[in-house]
């Protein structure tokens, strides 16, 4: 394979995807809609601003359970479930105080696990329509010849050596043309998707004056992406398919800073940082095309751990208000970075500068209260609000010569969760339960007669477009001992 070829990696989507955090941590966190990153004092609040490590005034171990079950509907089809069930977060903290009275009253050391993403879901979906994937190839591949139908050219994408392979497309003068010889077809589509980031973070927290609380994290990262996807077309002479793989496994690093300001007894500011994630990562690709009983396959890509990822920085903002003995109110902010995401390791290369238009920059708020009407009872009620992190143009993320066959493509279009919870407290022993109900939005494309046409092709105009909806529901258990 030639090294000028555009760098795979992983498509605009993919990259966005590993990027993306889902809510995760303790019980008391997730049931207070994860609004407490101003106030500190619990070990999910170190993940999202490390200075909530320097309130803590003594040692803590915990362990939280999460049970998963993910519904996933494409259209008007019927629900498909995933259940399964991980342990979300462990955390041991070490408080260490000075004994001055002044300036530094105490530095803490936290060894945390975080699950800072877990999802698993599958979906299927069949329906009809009056344009063919055959109808994409052939548009897509306008401005080649049949001399350039190679794996080794550097100016061929994979998708149309494929194709050309599998006879679904053949020259047509100085273009192409789709060998289906009608449109009216049924389609299907089914998807297998999981996705783990987990971190394992060294933090450390300082405590000054009670008044300003800091904090930093070095944060090394676990990955595990995979995708399977599989398109058919059935005509009632022909049966036409796309099937992919696609798996992605990997470590990384981040770094992490946090402050909290408390102008007052009643009232805590946050802000933190994260520095943009550093990922080396082995991905493997396995592709190919149906045409009646004969399967074509492009050859298998495997990088290798050559490849790399560049997630996005992310900022927060947070202010937390005691409500005295009754209670805390939190409300946080973040801002992602998603058009900074960076796949390969030239920055100049064709698919960086599609992550920089096709992807958004994602803007999340979440809010939340615990109340605690007796001492040793906590009641939690919260909510969140995640802006999508792709364009509506994602189509146009697909590169000419792209090692990747995959034609189709996924828009985000944003998610919201409401959480609850109760806690108990046993003198040093604590036991809280949550409950997360998170809706995530978006589309999927088996391939885009919009974009075929902006490239002299000639298609109907009736793009299949599948509403996707994904309801992940969490319950969580939540152990632990202050000491």
């Amino acid at each position: 394979m030639s090294g000028a070829l555009a760098s795979h990696a992983q498509s605009v989507y993919e990259a966005g995807s590993a990027a993306n955090q889902t809510l995760n941590g303790t019980a008391r966190f997730l049931g207070s809609g994860g609004a407490l990153n101003a106030i500190g004092g619990d070990v999910s609040t170190i993940s999202y601003n490390p200075a909530g490590l320097g309130v803590y005034s003594t040692d803590e171990l915990t362990l939280t359970l999460n049970t998963h079950w993910t519904n996933t509907r494409f259209g008007q089809q019927p629900r498909e479930s995933w259940p399964y069930a991980a342990i979300n977060n462990a955390a041991y903290v070490k408080t260490m105080t000075t004994g001055h009275e002044t300036g530094l009253k105490s530095w803490n050391m936290a060894f945390t696990y975080n699950s800072v993403q877990s999802f698993k879901r599958r979906g299927s979906y069949i329906g009809n329509s009056n344009s063919s994937m055959a109808d994409f190839l052939a548009a897509y591949s306008t401005g080649l010849t049949a001399d350039d139908m190679s794996y080794e050219n550097e100016n061929t994408g994979w998708a149309s050596v494929l194709a050309y392979d599998a006879h679904l497309i053949s020259p047509d003068g100085d273009g192409w043309k789709s060998n289906v010889s009608e449109n009216e077809n049924a389609n299907s589509f089914s998807l297998n998707e999981s996705s783990i980031n987990n971190e394992f973070a060294l933090s450390f927290g300082w405590n000054f004056n009670n008044k300003v609380f800091a904090g930093v994290s070095f944060v090394g990262h676990y990955l595990d992406y995979n995708l399977y996807s599989s398109y058919t077309e059935e005509y009632s002479d022909n049966l036409l398919g796309n099937t992919r793989s696609y798996q992605a496994h990997g470590a990384g690093f981040t770094g992490k800073i946090g402050i909290i300001y408390k102008p007052s007894k009643w009232v805590r500011l946050g802000a933190a940082f994260h520095t943009p994630g550093i990922y080396l990562y082995n991905d493997k690709v396995a592709t190919s095309f149906r045409n009646n009983d004969s399967i074509y396959s492009s050859p298998y890509y495997d990088t290798f751990f050559r490849s790399r990822l560049q997630t996005p920085l992310k900022a927060s903002a947070s202010i937390g208000i005691h409500l005295g003995k009754y209670g805390i109110f939190g409300l946080d902010y973040q801002f992602t970075n998603f058009q900074n995401t960076r796949v390969g390791r030239d920055k100049t290369a064709a698919i960086n500068s599609k992550t920089g238009i096709y992807l958004r920059d994602q803007h999340v708020i979440r809010g939340g209260f615990e109340i605690r009407p007796i001492d040793w009872f906590s009641l939690r009620i919260g909510a969140g609000y995640y802006s999508p992190y792709t364009s509506q143009n994602m189509a146009d993320a697909l590169l000419y010569n792209d090692t990747d066959t995959e034609i189709g493509y996924y828009t985000d279009g944003g998610s919201y969760s409401i959480n609850c919870g109760i806690g108990f407290k046993f003198n040093i022993q604590y036991l809280d339960f949550a409950y997360v109900y998170q809706a995530h939005h978006g589309t999927y494309h088996p391939y885009s007669t919009d974009f075929a046409n902006e490239w002299g092709g000639s298609l109907a105009a009736d793009e299949i477009c599948l509403p996707l909806r994904t309801i992940n529901n969490q319950i969580l258990i939540t152990y632990g001992l202050k000491f």
